[in-house]
């Protein structure tokens, strides 16, 4: 991506960048085997080819049933007779002539609201200091300038959906520094579309805060409209299933809803990039949205070998992937990094943003450290042709020593 060619695209992608305070990693050791997938559940890909009988019959032959099937992507989502661990499930299904994959549904993560020991930080250092900052104000000027030269081309503007733990409270209400900025509301956990969590509202506040309204902060991209894809409940377990009908919501196959994807969020480390999610997200930039994810919080380098670190979103292919940087312009202690998957890094840490009435009734800003990142989009994303590669579990990558 060139900045020189879209100045409106790329600022606001490093809007997207600065606002991944993604999920929390944990270590092995850390979690139980509960934390990781979904129990009872298996997330399959067909064969090119196979019809819905067939699906059908392999079901009701092997006691199985169908969930769910995410639209575009066909991604099916299938619950498991009583007594069947979900690794012997996908193993077993991977073995069968019309699937191409069978994997467990990996639980998705977004860090937890997390307020820095300062309590009267009120500067958005991120926008403009004097060397860590993303040049918003030399940005903004760009885009105005280019707006008044060829004002049909980049379009006013821009959509952005917000895959996370929901934006603002009260039904379809949003914080009053987003007033008319959420202009769809989808719930893919079941509990309705409130931010109960806080950070979806966080993110949003980044991303397209209101300006020059007395209250709040200024979004990094004025013209900005949201969709809020609410994929992590208050319990901040999200599942890998959820995730995939979010990103297929954000486009119709052909072309985009969204012109961006903000997926700050991902799975616990050691979880590989299932072939249902990479599904999706080739669909999604196909479509022609950029799909932004967070590169991860283990202060680790991506990656597959000893003494790395594997997650999801993060390692899947087409994705632009970011790392956290501080007030000095330093990686953060926190953040993933490693040339072979991050492309960009970006200011992540006591970042000043907005909080749901749900989670402080003030309505009050917070400030975040970022904690997961990830991003990687390209205009011809490799996997998008060819042949792909059958995987079967376990999907866990070697463990980090």
């Amino acid at each position: 991506m060139r900045c020189g060619m879209l100045p409106r695209l790329c600022m606001l992608a490093l809007a997207i960048v600065l606002v991944n305070a993604g999920v929390v990693i944990c270590s092995e050791d850390e979690v139980s085997h509960d934390d990781w997938y979904v129990p009872g559940e298996v997330l399959v890909v067909l064969e090119e080819g196979v019809r819905d009988d067939a699906i059908e019959a392999l079901v009701n032959r092997e006691q199985l049933r169908i969930l769910d099937v995410s639209p575009i992507s066909q991604v099916y989502r299938l619950g498991l007779p009583d007594g069947l661990s979900v690794e012997e499930a996908a193993v077993f299904l991977t073995r069968m002539p019309e699937i191409r994959s069978a994997e467990p549904n990996a639980y998705i993560y977004s860090l937890a609201p997390q307020t820095p020991s300062d309590p009267h930080f009120a500067n958005q250092w991120y926008l403009d200091s004097a060397f860590a900052d993303i040049r918003a104000l030399d940005g903004w000027d760009r885009s105005d300038a280019l707006n008044s030269l060829t004002p049909s081309w980049p379009p006013a503007e821009r959509i952005v959906a917000v895959l996370d733990t929901g934006i603002g409270s009260g039904g379809n209400g949003a914080h009053p520094d987003l007033t008319g900025k959420v202009i769809e509301w989808v719930d893919f956990t079941g509990e309705g579309v409130d931010d109960l969590v806080g950070h979806g509202t966080h993110v949003a506040g980044i991303i397209a805060g209101v300006w020059n309204n007395g209250i709040g902060i200024a979004g990094v991209c004025p013209n900005c409209k949201l969709l809020n894809f609410k994929v992590i409940p208050q319990s901040n377990k999200g599942n890998e299933f959820a995730l995939t009908k979010a990103i297929d919501a954000a486009h119709d196959g052909h072309g985009p809803k969204a012109h961006i994807i903000n997926a700050s969020l991902g799975t616990l480390c050691g979880v590989v990039c299932s072939s249902g999610v990479q599904q999706a997200i080739t669909d999604a930039v196909n479509a022609g949205v950029i799909f932004v994810a967070a590169a991860g919080n283990d202060g680790m380098p991506l990656g597959l070998g000893q003494n790395q670190c594997v997650v999801s979103p993060a390692t899947c292919q087409d994705v632009l992937t970011v790392a956290a940087t501080n007030l000095l312009d330093q990686r953060t202690p926190f953040t993933n990094w490693g040339a072979s998957y991050v492309e960009i890094a970006a200011p992540g840490e006591g970042i000043l943003s907005l909080v749901p009435a749900s989670v402080a009734p003030s309505g009050v800003l917070s400030r975040r450290t970022a904690r997961r990142w990830r991003h990687h989009w390209s205009p011809e994303p490799s996997g998008s042709s060819g042949e792909r590669t059958r995987r079967s579990t376990p999907r866990r990558s070697p463990t980090p020593s």
